[in-house]
């Protein structure tokens, strides 16, 4: 699969969070590099997620080059919804995640490096 499918898959994972969690008016940032792909996702949130940790826990699982194949097929296969074992995988596929919250702004920010 090639970065730029991966990337939509990514971020529609990260808006569906965003939905699920009332998480509004939000942008992204997409930067491509020549070694990476880099993710900012700013939105207003009134109080964080109660799964924040959770989440943020799940999206920093350690990078899995080994299953990206076993990822594009879940995460690209329009399901309603998304479980814990989605953002994991998720997480499998990324190799920085860092949150930020503060007065309302929640930011999100991703890197993927080309292997």
């Amino acid at each position: 699969m090639n970065e730029k499918k991966r990337t939509r898959h990514i971020v529609n994972a990260l808006l569906f969070y965003c939905l699920e969690n009332d998480i509004t008016s939000v942008q992204l940032d997409i930067s491509y590099e020549e070694t990476q792909l880099s993710l900012q996702l700013q939105g207003i949130s009134k109080k964080l997620p109660a799964n924040i940790n959770e989440f943020l826990d799940l999206l920093n699982t350690p990078r899995d080059t080994s299953i990206e194949g076993y990822y594009d097929e879940l995460l690209g296969s329009g399901k309603e919804t998304l479980n814990a074992q989605d953002y994991r995988l998720l997480g499998m596929a990324l190799d920085h995640v860092e949150m930020t919250y503060e007065d309302q702004s929640f930011q999100l920010n991703l890197t993927r490096f080309f292997h």
